[in-house]
């Protein structure tokens, strides 16, 4: 009985090291690819490679935004019932680039249901325009974010996205005024 008892001890222990074994693989191997499944990954392109030129009065500042400038700009488009743009735009303070336009963009124009985007980006400083006609029918998903050169030519993009993933766009095309 006792010998029963014994072997019984040491198949529950290798049943242990083996379940222990495959835990600590599975979390290494999430470890090292979770960088590999983002929204990033999963973007359809779009068919434009370059933007019309915008000229609109900002909801949220005093100016009139004009782009082409010469500075790239961070072009967030962005539609109020969605909720993964509304954490986007939460985090567009903390995009600590100082040589690029930071723009939101939306298709919504009745201002009752831009409270919230008005609100943050007021304090943000950061420009909302309104435009229905923005590529019209070119946008695949929401919040799509745009890295524009200089001349409006679109450099990378994303659907959807965390602080971490735009400030890797930003600083892969860190010296970027031109693409041509």
């Amino acid at each position: 009985m006792e010998k029963l008892l014994f072997v019984s001890q040491i198949i529950q222990w290798i049943i242990l090291i083996v379940l222990l074994y495959l835990t600590f693989n599975i979390l290494k191997y999430i470890g090292n690819n979770k960088n590999n499944y983002s929204a990033k990954s999963h973007v359809k392109p779009l068919r434009v490679n370059k933007i019309p030129s915008i000229n609109s009065k900002s909801l949220t500042t005093s100016e009139i935004v004009k782009l082409p400038n010469n500075k790239s700009t961070l072009l967030v488009v962005a539609n109020p019932s969605c909720s993964a743009c509304s954490d986007v735009i939460g985090i567009l303070n903390q995009v600590n680039q100082k040589d690029i336009n930071k723009v939101v963009l939306t298709k919504e124009d009745e201002i009752k249901n831009l409270k919230e985007y008005i609100s943050t980006l007021t304090d943000y400083k950061i420009p909302l325009i309104s435009s229905k006609e923005f590529l019209k029918d070119e946008i695949p998903g929401y919040p799509l974010i745009m890295l524009l050169d200089s001349e409006l030519r679109i450099v990378d993009h994303s659907i959807g996205g965390n602080l971490n993933m735009i400030n890797n766009m930003l600083m892969t095309y860190k010296n970027i005024k031109n693409v041509g």
